[in-house]
């Protein structure tokens, strides 16, 4: 990470620690296992604190490092490949506005979710 990175993990990490009573009472005591379920746990404590105004900052951020530099194509093949659509390009995605990115993403996971549901 560059001078100017968003550092939307570790500032998320930061605000969980902050207040862990959103978290806590559900991930193990251990420390390096609880450090480790805050990062990667399905069960997305981490929501709780995606309004704080430090972790929005870094989000925002991140959002606008991402529109001056382009959607890096490696991080488009590894979390994204639906965006690409004949192979991974050798450069960034310029064209894409990465708020547009994050809500065709969060609808792909709903439309799964409206799949599964009976009508």
């Amino acid at each position: 990470m560059g001078e100017g990175g968003s550092r939307v993990r570790a500032v998320l990490d930061e605000a969980m620690l902050a207040d862990p009573g959103h978290w806590r009472p559900f991930y193990p005591e251990d420390p390096g296992e609880a450090a480790y379920a805050r990062a990667w746990s399905r069960s997305d404590r981490s929501r709780y604190y995606w309004s704080r105004p430090d972790v929005r900052a870094a989000v925002d951020r991140l959002l606008a490092n991402l529109r001056t530099s382009g959607i890096p194509a490696e991080l488009a093949s590894q979390y994204l490949p639906w965006l690409l659509e004949d192979g991974v390009p050798g450069a960034a995605l310029p064209a894409l506005d990465p708020e547009d990115v994050c809500r065709a993403a969060v609808r792909r996971v709903l439309e799964g979710y409206a799949a599964a549901t009976p009508a």
